[in-house]
């Protein structure tokens, strides 16, 4: 297990360095701090990925903003899809909680 250390950094870091290695994010005032720690209880990391405990009862998979173009293709392009249109389709995906 590695604590996230890149140049870019990700959206989810802060979430993934806590769940990793109980590192809380620095420069939090006590009102973040906590927010941080209730937000917290909601997610799980099972390298490599990180998922959210969501309002229906599921855990879903949160990714990157460069992976959204892989999941939109899929989710319009391959067989079980149903080819909806771009609309369509990327209404459907938000919705699921991508």
């Amino acid at each position: 297990m590695s604590v996230i250390s890149q140049q870019v950094t990700p959206w989810y870091a802060d979430m993934v360095n806590f769940k990793v290695g109980d590192v809380l994010p620095p420069g939090l005032s006590y009102e973040q701090k906590k927010k941080f720690l209730t937000n917290a209880k909601y997610y799980v990391w099972e390298d490599p990925f990180l998922y959210k405990l969501c309002g229906d009862g599921i855990h879903k998979r949160r990714f990157l903003e460069e992976e959204g173009h892989n999941v939109l293709h899929h989710c319009h392009a391959s067989t079980y899809s149903g080819h909806f249109g771009p609309d369509k389709t990327i209404t459907k995906v938000l919705q699921v909680g991508f």
